[in-house]
């Protein structure tokens, strides 16, 4: 039995090479939202292991590093990137819509 022939037409390599590109381009964006998710979970979890606050008697906050990584950092930073984790996890679970821009880190 013999195969059909398919025609190789300019229009169809053009389909296809666009069909090639779109596919591309969505896993591209979900491994970047990927990539992202894990940074931001990484950093809230180190910022809530890395900064100690302690409070002594007259009621001045004194910060202590723990684990040396870096400048301790407030809850509202870890609470940021947990904000941050969650928003591009469900980006990279539908990466082919549109995401919000990042709401400015506090200081």
């Amino acid at each position: 039995m013999r195969l059909p022939r398919v025609r190789c037409t300019l229009r169809s390599m053009m389909v296809a090479v666009a069909v090639l590109a779109a596919v591309c381009w969505v896993a591209e964006r979900k491994l970047r939202f990927q990539r992202l998710t894990e940074y931001h979970f990484l950093r809230s979890q180190a910022d809530i292991i890395c900064c100690v606050m302690l409070v002594t008697d007259d009621g001045k906050k004194t910060s202590l590093i723990e684990a040396g990584t870096g400048t301790p950092t407030m809850s509202g930073r870890a609470d940021w990137h947990r904000t941050l984790h969650k928003k591009y996890e469900k980006a990279a679970r539908s990466p082919w819509l549109d995401v919000a821009p990042d709401p400015p880190m506090p200081e």
